[in-house]
């Protein structure tokens, strides 16, 4: 599936790998039984306020299906996927729902030097964040992962 890469001009060709990747992970989530979303990320962006992490614009569809997964408290697991490239950390962020059978992959990226940014937050609190949200929505689902060198 053609994506427009919504990743910094120079790892483009990454991205593109990156979500064909995620593909292939929901495949084998499918072929297990599950039901498997790979959203279809339109932007990301840092937070280092309140709240910190990752800010992941997604559609509204896609939202509305992972908001209800996370309200059910379905998801006990999450997973992040890196790599590096051209000074960007590239990222499939998993959100799994076993005993629902269902898994909701996130790409992301941020660069370098927001991990270092990130990086003394997330060890104060022990955890790492990811925030997806509509353009048009006030709130956020927010994914909480208690490992954050996935990430970082």
């Amino acid at each position: 599936m053609s994506r427009e890469s919504p990743a910094p001009e120079g790892v483009a060709d990454q991205w593109d790998e990156l979500v064909a990747d995620a593909d292939a992970m929901a495949e084998r989530y499918r072929a297990e039984g599950w039901t498997a979303l790979v959203v279809t990320t339109r932007d990301v962006a840092v937070l280092d306020g309140e709240p910190f992490g990752l800010d992941v614009l997604a559609p509204a569809e896609e939202y509305e299906r992972l908001e209800r997964l996370v309200e059910t408290g379905a998801v006990d697991r999450t997973h992040a996927f890196r790599t590096d490239a051209e000074g960007v950390r590239l990222l499939v962020v998993v959100a799994e729902a076993p005993a629902a059978e269902e898994a909701v992959l996130v790409p992301a990226y941020l660069s370098l030097e927001d991990v270092a940014t990130l990086r003394g937050r997330a060890e104060e609190e022990g955890a790492m964040y990811t925030h997806v949200r509509t353009l048009a929505a006030d709130t956020r689902v927010t994914l909480q992962h208690d490992d954050p060198e996935l990430f970082l």
